[in-house]
């Protein structure tokens, strides 16, 4: 079908593996296939915690039997945590995007309303967005309330045409019918969902609320309230035969988001504290989040400033690995993308991750990567090796015997390199030079003497006097011209071997 994208591991797989999939993701309203199934929409799951209410679905079928409709604003950001609002019944006609889009939330819609397509949904569409898990909303029928209750630790909110309970909660006989649909969640989560959940229910301002209108109040003030939901309200539509419109839906939204601004603070005190620590992709993201919650706090100034900062940075650093790239310095261009997304992330650096992945996807990648990663260890060798060379000619100035070993060394450990052949060619002078190489020479003997000397003082020190004279003799012999032969024959009549 025309705009189906296909949603699965198959997407990581062909754009490489540091794709970052919120970086790539298209904006717009088309259609969508999903091919991973939640954890939590399994047939167990479902019927442990809705109970009666998913009796009529179809438990267990896949999302890739069906269409989704997906909503992604058009100035959708990475590395902002977006809202998402899971649609009971399909995407809302497409009049209303604004409604959605100045709010920051993704849209899916699921045209099949099973609780389990909802979860699938939310699944993989916080696979393929930036998703802020406090606002993850569901929108629907008496289905959406329930969904609320049972998974809090999937949904944050729900906006509820209907109501559903886990309970009855009226002893009025003419609402004797209002329902227990779905078993009591266990006690954790009825505790998660009393204080994390919001629970926006539309109903008419009408002084003669209709029989459907009673059911929700009843429920509401009778069940949900009075249990201790911390976040619950009405949004009223004026007048009994008042129509559902953008601008109620927008009350909705606002009422669940309400609860979050007081958040905000803490989102940017966190994001301070992760740039200390020099997490910046976090940063970001949490900075990001603190302005969505509320754009007006007083440290919001300084949050808009540090999230400039911050993608300054990583945009300064994607545009060097761009250059390195263009001038042909493959291992670099790589190795600094990498860097950019293990600062950043993939989504504070979309650039840096589009481009890795579009690098990484090329069949000649392997190769190139290998060549340059020859190369720049080559060139450390090199570098190294030059930087030897440069000491031992200094060594060399002061001290020739040492400078030569020095020399002798550079010549040995690098012989591959340019560097390491300069030495071998000044070794060649050196000896070629009859002065130099009598100079060399003369310390070679030197430091031959004096290790000869150095053993007989040993010997004579600890009374080995006839190997002491040997090694004297062996010095006058070897090397009479040497200043240590001067001092051996003066030990040598010490001795009395002289």
């Amino acid at each position: 079908m025309r705009g189906r994208l296909l949603v699965g591991l198959s997407l990581a797989a062909a754009l490489g593996a540091s794709v970052a999939r919120s970086a790539e993701v298209r904006r717009g309203r088309y259609e969508i296939n999903f091919t991973r199934r939640s954890p939590l929409s399994s047939v167990k799951i479902l019927k442990q915690r809705l109970g009666r209410s998913v009796w009529e679905e179809k438990l267990g079928q896949s999302p890739s039997t069906v269409d989704f409709g997906l909503l992604v604003p058009s100035d959708y950001d990475p590395a902002a945590p977006h809202g998402l609002l899971v649609l009971e019944g399909g995407l809302m006609a497409e009049s209303w995007d604004r409604v959605f889009a100045d709010r920051k939330l993704v849209c899916v819609g699921v045209p099949v309303a099973y609780s389990g397509f909802m979860l699938d949904a939310v699944h993989n569409v916080k696979e393929l967005c930036n998703i802020d898990d406090d606002r993850v909303y569901a929108f629907g029928s008496g289905k959406a309330c329930a969904l609320g209750i049972a998974f809090p630790d999937v949904f944050g909110g729900t906006v509820c045409l209907g109501v559903l309970y886990f309970r009855y909660v009226s002893d009025n006989p003419e609402l004797s019918h209002l329902p227990g649909f779905f078993p009591r969640p266990s006690d954790d989560l009825l505790s998660l969902a009393k204080k994390r959940c919001r629970f926006a229910f539309i109903s008419h301002g009408s002084t003669d609320p209709d029989a459907h209108d009673r059911k929700i109040e009843e429920t509401v003030n009778g069940g949900l309230r009075k249990d201790g939901f911390e976040h619950v309200g009405f949004v009223t539509m004026p007048g009994k035969t008042g129509r559902f419109s953008k601008e109620w839906l927008g009350e909705c939204l606002d009422f669940l988001d309400v609860p979050l601004k007081g958040k905000a603070k803490s989102a940017y005190e966190q994001a301070v504290e992760f740039e200390r620590k020099g997490a910046h992709g976090a940063a970001l993201e949490a900075h990001l989040k603190s302005l969505q919650r509320d754009p007006s706090g007083e440290w919001a100034d300084d949050a808009k400033a540090r999230v400039a900062s911050l993608r300054m940075r990583a945009e300064r650093e994607t545009a060097e690995a761009k250059r390195a790239l263009a001038e042909g310095r493959y291992f670099d261009a790589i190795s600094t993308l990498r860097r950019v997304l293990k600062r950043f992330g993939e989504k504070g650096a979309p650039e840096a991750a589009g481009l890795l992945a579009r690098i990484e996807a090329d069949p000649e990648h392997p190769r190139r990567l290998k060549a340059a990663a020859e190369k720049k260890a080559r060139d450390r060798h090199e570098k190294a090796a030059r930087q030897s060379l440069e000491i031992a000619r200094k060594i060399f100035e002061r001290d020739k015997m040492r400078g030569y070993d020095a020399l002798r060394n550079v010549a040995k450990q690098h012989a591959a390199t340019a560097a390491g052949r300069e030495a071998a060619a000044e070794l060649q002078r050196i000896m070629a030079d009859p002065e130099l190489r009598r100079a060399i020479e003369g310390a070679k003997d030197a430091g031959a003497a004096d290790r000869l000397l150095r053993q007989a003082r040993n010997y004579a020190a600890n009374g080995m006097n006839s190997q002491a004279r040997a090694k004297l003799k062996e010095i006058v012999t070897k090397f009479p011209d040497t200043r240590a032969a001067e001092q051996a024959k003066k030990m040598l009549r010490d001795l009395g071997g002289g």
